[in-house]
Parts: C-alpha cells; structure tokens; sequence
C-alpha cells in the first residue's frame, strides 16, 4: 500500500498549521494535502504552494464540529481509486517509515489505521480488540479519527458513503442519539459541556465531540463483520505513549523531548498545544530537529 493523498478538515482558527502541514507531507513524504477549510481562504493565511485547499459552508440548522469532521471522511469519495489518509490539522508527522515503509506489505484493497490501540478502552473495561469486539458503541474500543487509510471505493464500502447526502449522514448520526462524548458515557449535555470545557468548539457541542470517532468504527465493524472489507491491524510498536511527542510535554511555552529520539525517528509525529502562535517556536525547533530542514511561510 502507499499513500497518494492526506485530507485535513479545519477552521479558520486552526488554519495557522496547514502551511506547515502541507510542506511536510508533500515534500518530505511525498503525498498531496487536501484541506477542506470551514470558512474562508481570505482570512487566513493559507496559501496552496503545496496542496489544495476547498471552501466549506456550514448548514446553520446542524452540528457544525460534527460536520467538520465528519467531511474528511466523506470527501475520500471523490476519488475511489485514490489511497488516502485521514489527517488531524494538530497532528504533525516527524517521520517517513510509519507512513511509507511500514505499510509496503499492506493490500491495497484493505483498510488499515495507523494510529491503532490509541484509545484501547473505555472506564475501566479490559483491552479489547477492535476486530473482536468493536467500537464503544459495540462494547469494544474505538479507533480514533485519523489516521485511517484505505482507498476512497474502500472507505465508500467502509462507512456507507454512498447512501445518503453530507447533509442526511451529518443528520443521521446526531439524531441516532448514539454517538458522541456525551452518549458514550451517559452524560448529559450539561455534564459533558463542564467536563470537556477545554475543548475549543461551542460547548453546546460538546455532547455530540467524537461522534466522528464512535460512529467511524461502528460502521467500520459492521462492515468487517459482514465481510464487506478486509481490515489490517497496525499496530504502534512500542505503545503510542512513548511514539508520540506530545502537547502534555509542553512547559514555559516550550516542548520538552529526547533529542536522541528526535534525529532517530523515534516519535512518529508531534500532538501539538494550541493555538498555534503559543507554541510556534518550538514546534519549528522541534520540525527541523526531526527533518533536518527549515521551514519558511511564503
């Protein structure tokens, strides 16, 4: 398997990461960038020297994080024979191997996730796998939102692209009552608005965050159980925890690492803090660290 594209979803708020984004994955891992930019160009300062950018509106009338998010996974549609990744804009690679050479054996027609075991329970439930037993939703664990990987025809049998229109799956998912932060743990929506109030969408949001999560690896598991899709576990070799350089690692503004791990390829990608201009210096010190380069905005 390899790559061709990565699709990112953001808004005008987080768009400060897509120059550098679209600089790493398409001239350091040769794979093209598609951001679909909820709002508009004009406001930001996004340029497409190195990927495509399309402009979203919102339908007022539903969820708008949801169909922000939502939107990556939909978009691998319009091009089925296209392999694609799903890209979180926060989430910046330090490495080529997790994303090329690692998955050189992996079918083609398969779908894979490369950041699989990241979120491996739920409470205090016991490991569970997710080709056993599921999403949350199943009674198992989820896969998180990114870092899926198939061709778009693949995605399209996957998750049921193919069904409905953006706006009637957008709909179904929030009316359905299953998924999202608040639904996953019996939460209601006041509860799970002062629980996660640190998240940055409206907090009247906040109950339905991580729908995308829950009802990607529902309707991944259903697929897999009907023997729609072959599905390829891939694993983080040393557990994600000591893989990952993470925003937690954060401290007086700046990110404290290994630098030993950093030139070796240890960590597989950066989760960085936000917003982006708290933390601009060190994530640049931390890029050309990891790649050996220097990174210019236009």
């Amino acid at each position: 398997m390899k790559i061709d594209k990565i699709v990112f979803c953001c808004s005008e708020e987080f768009s400060p990461f897509w120059n550098l984004q679209s600089f790493l994955w398409k001239e350091k891992l040769d794979i093209e960038p598609v951001c679909l930019l909820w709002g508009k160009v004009e406001n930001t300062n996004m340029v497409d020297t190195y990927g495509e950018i399309i402009e979203k509106e919102y339908a007022p009338e539903l969820i708008e994080s949801f169909q922000m998010t939502w939107s990556k996974f939909f978009h691998t549609q319009t091009e089925p024979d296209t392999t694609w990744i799903i890209g979180d804009m926060d989430l910046i690679p330090l490495q080529t191997d997790w994303f090329q050479e690692n998955i050189e054996d992996v079918p083609d027609d398969s779908y894979t996730h490369l950041a699989y075991g990241e979120i491996p329970r739920q409470g205090n439930m016991p490991l569970k796998t997710f080709e056993q037993d599921g999403g949350f939703v199943n009674g198992g664990m989820d896969l998180a939102a990114y870092y899926h990987v198939a061709k778009g025809s693949t995605f399209v049998k996957a998750l049921g692209l193919h069904e409905c229109s953006f706006y009637d799956q957008v709909s179904r998912v929030i009316d359905s009552g299953r998924f999202g932060m608040g639904p996953q743990n019996g939460w209601t929506p006041q509860e799970t608005a002062k629980r996660f109030s640190h998240v940055p969408i409206p907090k009247e949001e906040l109950y339905y965050w991580v729908a995308d999560e829950n009802y990607s690896s529902y309707r991944i598991f259903n697929a897999l159980q009907r023997g729609d899709i072959d599905f390829v576990s891939h694993i983080t070799p040393q557990g994600w925890g000591r893989d990952r350089l993470d925003r937690a690692w954060m401290r007086n503004g700046a990110y404290e690492y290994d630098p030993y791990c950093l030139r070796t390829s240890v960590y597989i990608d950066i989760h960085c803090d936000r917003p982006y201009d708290k933390q601009e210096r060190s994530l640049r010190e931390v890029i050309e660290g990891a790649w050996q380069t220097t990174f210019e905005d236009e």
